[in-house]
């Protein structure tokens, strides 16, 4: 069951930023200003979904590896920090 969640929500996540990436490239290289500025803006509403799937699929991967020495939990919370302010202003 751990290993059905992980790949499930791994796939999310993995959908959910191609998504966002291939959503990006078409609005920039075929559409016009406001289709642009509308995808950007849509984006972070993803967020709702791509954030869950990496909890989801970080934490049953943490789960199933078991104990660890020196896990990369800081590690991945840093880069939360410091990729959500990222995807919003740029």
């Amino acid at each position: 069951m751990l290993s059905t969640i992980h790949k499930v929500s791994a796939a999310l996540a993995t959908a959910t930023i191609a998504t966002f990436w291939l959503s990006t490239v078409v609005a920039e290289a075929f559409l016009d200003t406001g289709a642009v500025v509308m995808v950007k803006t849509l984006i972070p509403y993803g967020f709702w979904v791509l954030i869950p799937a990496l909890a989801a699929a970080g934490g049953t991967g943490f789960r199933m590896a078991g104990a660890v020495k020196g896990a990369p939990s800081a590690q991945s919370a840093g880069a939360c920090r410091s990729s959500r302010p990222t995807a919003l202003w740029s």
